[in-house]
């Protein structure tokens, strides 16, 4: 069972590592908040995408798939909240007397929510990438899979959340703001690319 474990957390850091719009986002607080908040903001991360793991290990994206309303949704959604995450991100200056807080709203869960779920192509390609891959496990083996894949997810939003939070003393409030706009220039591509291929499916 360990090696089932440790494939479950291979995959698991697999699925988290690649630059998204979660990784941006708790870079982004990790680099202004204090190490308490930027802890908080990365395990809520992980709490979200623990959750979409396990659902794609469930097979979820299929149903997203087969429902073309559903995707259109789910996904007009995720790019609106990418765009306007993007836009207050190139929009927002730092200074010395700006306050320190995980989020632009104060609600850490919510964008959480929105940027973890709220991408059907993610969900979708999780199902293939997870669902497939554990389909020949057994009850107890897929369970040791999915805890494999939640220590990935805890270890990886707190590593970089704990990196970049010990560093940012080092970074001055003008850099700080040129890696704000450069976050919200990436979120901004983002929210475009998920909503061109939107558009293209819909066609």
């Amino acid at each position: 069972m360990i090696s089932i474990l440790a494939q479950g957390f291979t995959l698991g850091l697999a699925y988290a590592m690649p630059i998204g719009a979660q990784n941006l986002f708790v870079i982004n607080s990790a680099s202004q908040g204090t190490m308490k908040d930027s802890l908080k903001t990365a395990l809520i991360f992980a709490a979200m995408d623990i959750s979409l793991g396990i659902a794609c290990i469930v097979g979820v994206g299929q149903a997203i798939q087969s429902h073309d309303l559903v995707r259109l949704a789910v996904g007009g959604i995720g790019s609106a909240f990418l765009l306007f995450i993007g836009y207050k991100l190139l929009v927002r200056k730092v200074s010395s007397n700006t306050e320190h807080v995980p989020t632009f709203e104060r609600s850490v869960w919510k964008s959480a929510f929105l940027l973890t779920w709220c991408n059907p192509h993610a969900i979708i390609d999780g199902s293939v990438l997870l669902g497939g891959y554990q389909s020949s496990f057994s009850l107890l083996e897929t369970y040791f899979f999915a805890s494999g894949l939640a220590l990935a997810s805890s270890a990886w939003f707190l590593s970089i959340s704990i990196m970049v939070n010990r560093f940012k003393t080092s970074v001055t409030n003008r850099m700080m703001t040129n890696i704000n706009r450069l976050c919200g220039v990436a979120m901004i591509i983002f929210g475009v690319r998920l909503a061109i291929s939107l558009v293209s499916e819909g066609l």
